[in-house]
């Protein structure tokens, strides 16, 4: 493999071989296991304080999007400690600790190109060993849908894959100047091997995402290079085309479940219940991780208590809501939901203002492009989904880390490599 980015120049300060090494391991075990994952999440966090502390630095000086990382972090708490049902919201605000300590300690970084491009290199592996040990459990029986062991149910599995496939076509066409024939190879292979894996987790929601997240893709590379952002864009047309049109595995669950259920698969009767909860508890929600607690029974003495009348014909009662933004509300209010849209907010003019110049490293284009596939996904397949939960948030957040830091390094030293 050639390399258009310049040799490193600066070595990495000492200590923080290990700390790369903690933060690999994390994103080896990230759709594999569960107790490696959270045991490398604490593992992270505290090697990376304590390098900070030896260096005497933590990155430079404070910034807005520390302001907005503490804030999305701490309102988790706020929730928990106005919450309208007593359950598992104190737990469920462990959840923005566990992946925010993540995305803070990798914005503030200070990465270079070898460290960051390991990080990823252990994403792609641990999410190809996902996929075959899925095609195994589900060639056994074991399983009815193609999964990922740690990630779980199909439509999660499938929001996670979807962000590893687009931003596995970033790190490509970031690349694709300075990689050889066989690179080049061994890239479009991966590609294809994690966006044929989509296609039969069919997943409706994290396909369309994934489809118009490249489409997104392919937009913003045209200042880079106009022949790949015409490929990128001519092949999803292709692609969607065809799998709406052809048998495949996404259009034929599509028509089972119109038939069987209509085109939302019941999710408007979902959503009625999260809008109507939200309602009943405008500023705190019911807690993180309450929303399966939001049973019939509940629902229907609350209305009761407030003498309120309700169609319980039209209203499905689900674990989550099946949606970001009214998962959200129902579970944390205007005191959780408002700094999420802020966090998301900036995260899309940031992508916005600060997409890479031409001649940009490709490091720099790669970090833009995860970042772009992390947002997209999650808001795209949010639509219709839960996501930026658990490990497809770690991954994510991860990815606007990523991002941060290498956008926030002089550009020479990015164009070095050392970011």
């Amino acid at each position: 493999m050639r390399s258009d980015d310049r040799p490193i120049e600066h070595a990495a300060p000492r200590g923080m071989s290990l700390e790369v090494l903690c933060l690999c391991g994390l994103a080896l075990a990230l759709p594999l296991y569960e107790a490696p994952k959270n045991i490398l999440c604490a593992l992270y966090a505290l090697i990376w304080l304590i390098n900070r502390l030896r260096l005497g630095q933590a990155g430079g000086p404070w910034r807005g999007w520390d302001s907005l990382f503490l804030i999305w972090i701490g309102s988790g708490f706020i929730v928990a400690w106005g919450a309208a049902i007593d359950g598992s919201q104190w737990e469920g605000a462990l959840d923005p600790v566990r992946y925010g300590a993540v995305m803070w300690c990798a914005s503030r970084a200070g990465y270079r190109r070898d460290h960051w491009l390991a990080v990823l290199g252990s994403l792609g592996a641990s999410c190809l060993i996902g996929l075959v040990w899925g095609y195994r459990d589900l060639a056994s029986g074991r399983r009815i849908w193609l999964e990922l062991h740690s990630v779980g149910h199909v439509n999660h599995s499938a929001i996670y894959l979807a962000i590893i496939t687009v931003g596995a076509l970033g790190l490509l066409a970031a690349y694709w100047r300075s990689f050889t024939g066989a690179w080049r190879l061994t890239g479009l292979a991966g590609c294809a091997f994690f966006g044929s894996s989509l296609m039969v987790m069919a997943s409706r929601g994290a396909f369309g995402a994934a489809a118009l997240t490249v489409l997104l893709l392919g937009l913003g590379w045209w200042r880079r290079s106009r022949a790949l952002a015409i490929t990128l864009l001519v092949a999803i047309g292709v692609i969607a085309g065809a799998t709406v049109l052809l048998p495949s595995p996404v259009a034929e669950k599509n028509r089972v479940t119109v038939e069987a259920v209509g085109v939302l698969s019941q999710r408007d009767g979902i959503w009625r219940v999260a809008w109507n909860e939200w309602l009943r508890h405008p500023w705190f929600g019911v807690g993180m991780d309450n929303y399966s607690r939001i049973t019939k029974d509940h629902f229907e003495a609350e209305s009761r208590a407030r003498g309120e009348a309700w169609a319980s014909g039209a209203l499905i009662y689900y674990p989550h809501a099946h949606s970001l933004l009214l998962n959200t509300l129902a579970e944390r209010g205007l005191a959780g939901t408002l700094p999420l849209a802020a966090v998301l907010l900036a995260w899309a003019w940031a992508l916005l203002r600060g997409r890479p110049r031409p001649d940009a490293a490709p490091i720099e284009w790669t970090a833009w492009a995860c970042a772009l596939s992390a947002l997209g996904i999650s808001v795209i397949a949010g639509a219709a989904n839960t996501t930026l939960h658990h490990e497809h948030a770690i991954l994510a957040t991860l990815m606007l880390g990523f991002w941060l830091d290498v956008r926030r390094r002089p550009r020479d030293d990015r164009t070095q490599g050392s970011a």
